[in-house]
């Protein structure tokens, strides 16, 4: 911000349809993750694991363990729609430990909108 006050944005992460079709699936994780930067929100874009398992192959349940304790410190999830077991799995974590999941980009822009809005309101101390 321009004015000094520096907040710190919401950590949000993507999850969304990718075993099925890697190439889509990593295109809308992409899209979301910049979607979610350019309402004010920092994105965690998980699919992109897809290119650390070409230098580092340890498969897929290495990183699906690796993501269930990020989105343990991130402050929601956005759900990209489609079929997806890992996706689903990965929703309920996060309520599980009463993460927001946001579905839609419409609702996605305005928890964020709120959550910033919140953050200019806190003291700074």
């Amino acid at each position: 911000m321009d004015n000094g006050i520096s907040i710190r944005k919401p950590v949000v992460y993507v999850t969304g349809p990718y075993s099925a079709d890697p190439k889509t699936g990593l295109r809308l994780a992409i899209r979301a993750g910049f979607d979610i930067y350019r309402a004010g929100g920092c994105p965690i874009v998980p699919h992109l694991t897809h290119f650390a398992e070409k230098v580092i192959p340890v498969g897929y349940d290495a990183w699906s363990e690796i993501a269930i304790g990020v989105i343990e410190v991130c402050d929601a999830i956005y759900r990209i729609p489609g079929e997806s077991c890992g996706s689903d799995h990965e929703v309920t974590h996060a309520l599980r430990y009463d993460i927001p999941v946001l579905f839609g980009r419409k609702s996605m822009r305005e928890w964020i909108t709120e959550w910033n809005s919140e953050c200019l309101k806190q003291p700074l101390y």
